[in-house]
């Protein structure tokens, strides 16, 4: 997998829909016993998940040479969707993951009030 890097200007729902929705989800084999005990494996399907181990993707081929940072995107658009409110910006991200997504939105949130 290596360093990947994905940019994404939003140009209407079309370059949306064909360049970070289908970005699959994924996750580490030496995570997911860990995950599934914590309860938090559930809802994954392995068909529309993207499993590596320590050296390659094990699973699937990907659909873009850059589909995890892809991935990135959709989850940080995702997260700030959270916020309920329209929204013009820029984020710029490295090894970054949910939990630094929801520590942005608490300041914006904070900001907004």
């Amino acid at each position: 997998m290596g360093r990947q890097e994905a940019t994404f200007v939003h140009q209407g729902c079309e370059s949306f829909r064909d360049n970070i929705a289908p970005a699959r989800t994924f996750g580490f084999v030496k995570d997911v016993r860990m995950l599934a005990e914590m309860g938090l494996a559930g809802g994954g399907r392995i068909d529309n998940f993207i499993l590596i181990d320590e050296e390659k993707i094990v699973n699937t081929t990907l659909r873009f040479p850059d589909e995890l940072a892809r991935h990135k995107v959709l989850d940080v658009i995702g997260d700030l969707y959270l916020l309920g409110r329209p929204m013009l910006g820029k984020v710029t991200a490295q090894k970054t993951g949910h939990g630094d997504n929801l520590a942005l939105l608490k300041l914006i949130r904070a900001d907004l009030a």
